[in-house]
């Protein structure tokens, strides 16, 4: 009998997602002995190789991340009922060969469609929000959740460790740094970070098969801050991510002096990046006023359409409300207008391919979420859940 290389591809043994995911497993366990070892590293490149070519997102490695955001947590969507069966391709063996996915395309853990980068705030750190992206349980959506890069002193924490995203104490003081016409510090720290996520975000891209418009990053406090700098800095490129969720976070008035830079032209709609900030009126560290010039920022930079700025009466600086209604609507019509293949957004997309291929029909999102973040200011804040769903939206 021939080679299965050399099989027809209607005849060829049918290669899965999760036949390339295990693979990885297998190389991963390989790895701790020896990470530098050539043979494993060139079976990597081999499968991340063959991985891009059929569409298929594998689990980043810490070694190709730069070294202050190798703490992370990746997390794959759990299957959907649609894909109990796995997801095939037309081929026969990892060597790189064009195959084509079938309709349930993000349907299953290493086929999903969108990567949402989840930033702690200050003096947070991963594992809540790890927490968070398993009840949040997007469709078609892994996540990826980091720490930053500065790690705090103990001593300034009540539930440590807890990391940073940039500099926000002056250690000679120990008091908050305040923007001034000549401090830089907050800002230089901020873009110092955000070169290291840029860096992340490349090697998604070149390694791993993720497409810039199809990365969404969602941040609290500090990590909101990060979030919208990340999406503004983006838009240099001719892609730019596909969106930011910014809780309780602001862009430092360092930066809004700052001249607006974008590539041009940057697309509108559903095709081009957004955000969504979400703040409380009792926001002692981001008012009323710094919320609004951030907005107005980025609609310099997005246009009017994209940035979304939802003030709340009754909110201070705390994480998400999963329990808040309107609060939980925000950002379920947010994600249903942004995320590929997943409520309004899915269903535009199907009916452009009406007539070409046939589709499955865009998922609903129902996500049931609950996270406390270690930030310093909000520390044994009670658990909420999100009962909204996006199909009570489109």
């Amino acid at each position: 009998m021939a080679p299965a290389a050399s099989l027809p591809a209607a005849e060829a043994p049918q290669t899965s997602a999760h036949d390339l995911l295990q693979a990885q497993e297998g190389l991963q366990r390989a790895s701790r002995d020896a990470p530098l070892d050539k043979a494993v590293l060139k079976a990597d490149e081999g499968l991340c190789a063959t991985a891009r070519t059929l569409g298929v997102r594998l689990k980043p490695s810490r070694l190709f991340f730069p070294k202050g955001l190798r703490e992370f947590e990746y997390l794959h969507c759990q299957a959907s009922e649609a894909s109990s069966t796995s997801a095939a391709f037309a081929g026969s063996s990892f060597n790189g060969s064009s195959r084509t996915i079938c309709s349930t395309r993000g349907s299953e853990p290493g086929l999903e469609r969108n990567l949402l980068i989840l930033l702690h705030g200050f003096g947070g750190r991963k594992e809540p929000f790890a927490a968070l992206a398993r009840q949040l349980n997007l469709p078609k959506t892994a996540c990826l959740v980091i720490n930053g890069p500065q790690a705090l002193p103990d001593e300034l924490l009540d539930d440590p460790p807890g990391f940073s995203w940039f500099t926000m104490l002056d250690y000679e003081t120990m008091d908050f740094i305040q923007p001034s016409p000549k401090e830089q510090r907050r800002l230089s720290s901020l873009e110092a970070s955000a070169r290291q996520l840029e860096e992340v975000i490349q090697v998604l891209i070149t390694r791993y098969g993720w497409a810039r418009g199809e990365i969404f990053l969602l941040g609290y406090g500090q990590g909101g801050t990060l979030a919208l700098h990340m999406l503004e800095r983006s838009c240099r490129h001719p892609e730019a991510l596909g969106g930011s969720i910014s809780v309780a976070g602001h862009i430092l008035p360092e930066k809004l002096k700052d001249k607006v830079s974008r590539a041009s032209p940057i697309p509108t709609g559903s095709e081009g990046p957004a955000a969504l900030l979400i703040n409380g009126a009792r926001d002692e560290q981001t008012p009323v006023h710094m919320a609004e010039a951030s907005a107005r920022r980025l609609r310099e930079v997005l246009g009017n359409s994209a940035v979304q700025l939802q003030i709340f009466s009754d909110r201070g600086s705390e994480m998400l409300r999963g329990s808040h209604a309107e609060e939980s609507r925000c950002i379920m019509q947010f994600l249903s207008d942004r995320l590929h293949g997943v409520g309004r957004r899915g269903s535009q997309e199907a009916m452009k391919k009406l007539g070409a291929e046939q589709v499955a029909f865009a998922e609903q999102l129902q996500p049931g979420m609950s996270c406390t973040d270690h930030d310093v200011a909000e520390e044994n804040r009670e658990p909420a859940s999100l009962s909204n769903s996006l199909s009570e939206m489109v």
